[in-house]
């Protein structure tokens, strides 16, 4: 992103994502309350047998007739955009450095960045502006 003036088109409607192997274990446990394949990615990466694919709909509330599995994708959905794993990642260093609760004007290029890591880059942000 070049300019600010494309986030809500471009970078905003951007969903997390998260693979089937990992929230598995959480949906077994009922721990996800908010997440949706409607609002969320989820990648997998292997076959799903129609038994799995009646297990996850009935677990989602879902019938299985209305899940894609596309490119790796597991969804009720299309994806918004070709790349939309990393315009989310790239929501989410916006979000993140918005705790600093300063305009920042710079470039930034990121590798793998995740909350922990953007939150301590803010943490060294403000540290470094409060001693100056």
């Amino acid at each position: 992103m070049n300019d600010f003036s494309e986030y809500p088109a471009s970078i905003s409607p951007c969903r997390t994502f998260v693979f089937l192997h990992e929230v598995e274990p959480l949906l077994h446990l009922n721990l996800i309350k908010g997440g949706s394949l409607d609002n969320a990615l989820v990648f997998v990466n292997r076959e799903l047998t129609s038994k799995q694919l009646k297990r996850l709909a009935k677990t989602f509330h879902k019938d299985v007739s209305q899940f894609k599995v596309h490119d790796g994708v597991l969804n009720t959905t299309d994806i918004y955009f070709p790349n939309e794993p990393a315009r989310h990642k790239l929501l989410d260093v916006i979000g993140d450095l918005s705790l600093l609760g300063l305009r920042l004007q710079g470039r930034i290029v990121a590798f793998k960045p995740g909350h922990t890591f953007n939150t301590q880059c803010v943490r060294r942000l403000r540290n470094q502006i409060l001693s100056e």
